[in-house]
């Protein structure tokens, strides 16, 4: 789809791939990066995507241009440089992170729930981002949420290919809706054991996903695996 819309024109790439800026200037670049691998803290990491590497040198100006470094770190001036005490000419870092902080990229999260403390947000912010899209199927209250799609309507546009059929709990009490789950589990076993006869078909099972795990969780009014195992042997839910 991302080819399609671009003519043509679009490059994947990961770390360590040579990056020029001829290519963000003919092609839609998608780079893939671990943000464990931009974040400061994690040194080893990090340093492959902050230290000098080659494929990068069109971000910079010739070493010999100490104007032109000067002016780009006026302009940016959060870029890893290469100075010491007796250098009156700092140069900038030619290294993939500071590419992508002069590219004023439009950075994609998924699972963006998972990174949303302070510390993640900084580490983003340092990669100076035109703007920056996170997907996540458990959004936080203080997120600005732009688009929320449903459950329902991904599978009205056949992105979810499994059967749904969706019955929330009534209030609080989530024990009915186990008892639901165990009814409907074993009439679709009855539907598999004739369909076994025929074509070999296992028997159904059932995932059920909890709110907590682990015993210091437990009793915080959050659905514990502990109560929802407790629940499940009592209805014989297997």
């Amino acid at each position: 789809m991302l080819d399609q819309c671009s003519g043509g024109n679009t490059l994947i790439l990961e770390k360590g791939q040579r990056l020029t800026t001829q290519d963000i200037e003919e092609n839609l670049v998608v780079l893939f990066v671990m943000i464990q691998s931009i974040r400061r803290k994690n040194a080893k990491e990090a340093l492959k995507v902050f230290q000098d590497s080659g494929g990068h040198e069109s971000f910079f100006p010739p070493d010999s241009r100490y104007d032109l470094h000067k002016q780009i770190m006026e302009q940016v001036p959060n870029l890893d440089v290469i100075s010491d005490a007796d250098s009156s000419f700092p140069q900038i870092r030619t290294s993939l992170g500071n590419a992508i902080r002069m590219s004023k990229s439009f950075i994609i999260i998924d699972e963006i729930h998972k990174v949303f403390s302070e510390q993640a947000r900084q580490t983003i912010d340092n990669l100076n981002p035109e703007m920056v899209l996170g997907l996540s199927a458990t959004p936080k209250e203080e997120m600005n949420i732009l688009v929320k799609v449903t459950g329902l309507e991904l599978k009205d546009e056949e992105m979810v290919k499994l059967d749904m059929h969706i019955f929330p709990p009534s209030g609080s009490d989530w024990k009915p809706m186990l008892n639901e789950i165990k009814s409907h589990r074993e009439r679709l076993e009855k539907k598999a054991r004739n369909l076994k006869q025929d074509r070999g078909i296992f028997r159904p099972i059932t995932l059920i996903q909890v709110e907590a795990t682990g015993h210091d969780q437990r009793g915080k009014k959050r659905v514990h695996s502990l109560d929802v195992k407790a629940v499940s042997t009592l209805m014989k839910l297997q």
